[in-house]
């Protein structure tokens, strides 16, 4: 039995909660990428991920993200931003916040931008994406299985698991975990733009 991993797509282009997303492998890792556009009209177009954005939430379960997969570095990083304004209990934003610390997806946010080709999809509106990946310390990463094991040999199920588990990871994240994660996300960030329209929010503090 081959990895989960042969049988699924390469790729999906799609439109969540009237956004533009985006699902890729890696090149090097094939692992899964998750990315969400707005368009130009968005508050949040050409910011970066520590870019500082006006937020009213909670910014704990976002955080919590990276803590998750070890990531203390990037916390440390957030916290210390000077135009950050957190609360001393559980980092509530009162009026502005990191974009980073604003939406809560797999890992946490790791990439805004348009990169590369397959980003380039959209030019008739050039949306700027933020996206995640899968292959972070606990995620089994299919390149690494492959170059270990020979994945065209006919495994069985418990014995494909138990090679997963001598190699220290646990879960494979598999398209159907990364598309949610992706619409989740694309849906956190159609909520956000519906706060700022609300709030008639119109520049950055």
């Amino acid at each position: 039995m081959k990895p989960v991993w042969k049988k699924e797509p390469k790729e999906l282009k799609c439109e969540l909660h009237g956004l533009p997303c985006l699902l890729r492998r890696d090149p090097s890792s094939q692992a899964w990428q998750g990315y969400v556009g707005v368009r130009q009209t968005s508050i949040l177009y050409g910011l970066d991920i520590d870019s500082i954005a006006p937020y009213m939430g909670d910014w704990g379960a976002p955080l919590a993200e990276f803590t998750r997969v070890g990531d203390f570095e990037t916390v440390r990083h957030v916290l210390s931003l000077p135009t950050s304004d957190p609360d001393t209990d559980g980092y509530s934003g009162r009026h502005n916040a990191p974009v980073l610390a604003m939406f809560k997806v797999h890992g946490g946010l790791r990439f805004a931008g348009m990169p590369w080709a397959g980003l380039q999809q959209w030019s008739d509106e050039a949306p700027w994406f933020f996206g995640f990946h899968c292959q972070h310390e606990y995620d089994i990463v299919p390149a690494v299985y492959d170059d270990e094991y020979d994945s065209d040999l006919d495994d069985e199920p418990d014995t494909i698991q138990r090679h997963m588990d001598l190699m220290g990871k646990t879960v494979y994240r598999t398209f159907e975990y990364a598309k949610d994660q992706t619409e989740n996300l694309a849906a956190q960030i159609a909520a956000y733009h519906d706060w700022i329209q609300k709030e008639n929010i119109v520049s950055m503090p």
